[in-house]
């Protein structure tokens, strides 16, 4: 399991080439970790907190990301998020799926 921060952002045309909305369960990896070859590769994210854990896709690189940490989309964040998009970040760990 990687583990880092889990943040939230507005998808759009991502680094692997697909355009996303905020509704599609898309991830952005931080840029020291990103390749083109995780592209389309899901992931497993769980919130450290509360348990809670959702599958997404990656789709983007966050180039202001720390290593070990997620960009998320809002339907992503949200799922595992315990107030919502307004909790900002989260504790996350993550693995390939």
């Amino acid at each position: 399991l990687i583990h880092g921060q889990g943040t939230w952002y507005i998808p759009g045309l991502g680094a692997c080439g697909s355009y996303n909305t905020r509704a599609d369960y898309v991830v952005a990896i931080n840029q020291a970790q990103y390749h083109s070859k995780m592209c389309h590769k899901h992931d497993r994210i769980i919130n450290m907190k509360n348990g809670k854990s959702v599958h997404a896709e990656t789709a983007d690189e966050c180039p202001t990301c720390s290593f070990g940490s997620l960009d998320m989309s809002p339907v992503v964040f949200s799922a595992i998020a315990e107030s919502g998009l307004d909790e900002g970040r989260l504790e996350i760990s993550w693995s390939f799926s």
